[in-house]
């Protein structure tokens, strides 16, 4: 399967992973981001989400989020734990939600993975996590309005959706200071649905 492949969006689709090959961190062209700011102004308000990721058993295809309460537009991007050991924001991306309008959700499924929805070339013809493994959510703004998720990159750091800033925050060591995020202990396993179960 080609790296076109995995970037592409079904026409129509509100959802897709804009983002190049190589490693690009959250932190590339934030300074960019930041001088754009007098043509999107962020409200305190609008850069605020809550979510709540627990431990939990899947078959690897998918993993569940057990609450999504964002202000503003925005997506839920799943990564592997070399998001905190690399600080790698881009080449991590294993898997993306949907767009979410403001609103409180519950039990929200992200496929892992997914053509579709996007994830990060680096990971290949991968098709579903392949042993035990925490995991990092984190909410992404939907920032230029456009319905469809972008990725910071050299080329489109003001146009990009960057994580919002205000709310959970439980690991305080990713990219960019102060990314809402939650992580989970995750379980693959062969025969179980995934329900976001929290494990004991």
């Amino acid at each position: 399967m080609s790296e076109k492949n995995y970037l592409r969006a079904a026409t129509g689709r509100r959802t897709a992973l804009r983002t190049i090959g190589g490693a690009i961190a959250f932190g590339v062209g934030l300074g960019s981001v930041g001088s754009a700011a007098a043509v999107h102004e962020e409200s305190h308000q609008e850069n605020y989400a809550d979510i709540k990721f627990n431990p939990q058993r899947t078959t690897g295809e998918s993993v569940r989020v057990a609450r999504y309460e964002p202000k503003g537009d925005g997506f839920i991007t799943i990564h592997t734990w070399d998001l905190i050991e690399e600080q790698n924001g881009s080449d991590t991306i294993c898997g993306v939600s949907g767009l979410f309008e403001p609103g409180e959700y519950s039990n929200v499924e992200v496929q892992l993975f997914d053509d579709g929805t996007g994830y990060s070339p680096a990971f290949g013809d991968r098709e579903r996590l392949e042993e035990d493994q925490p995991l990092v959510a984190v909410p992404h703004r939907d920032r230029n309005d456009n319905g469809s998720f972008d990725f910071v990159t050299e080329e489109n750091p003001a146009h990009a959706d960057i994580p919002f800033t205000n709310g959970t925050q439980v690991r305080d060591d990713l990219p960019v200071d102060g990314a809402t995020n939650d992580w989970a202990d995750v379980k693959v396993v062969s025969d179980n649905r995934n329900d976001g179960t929290s494990e004991d």
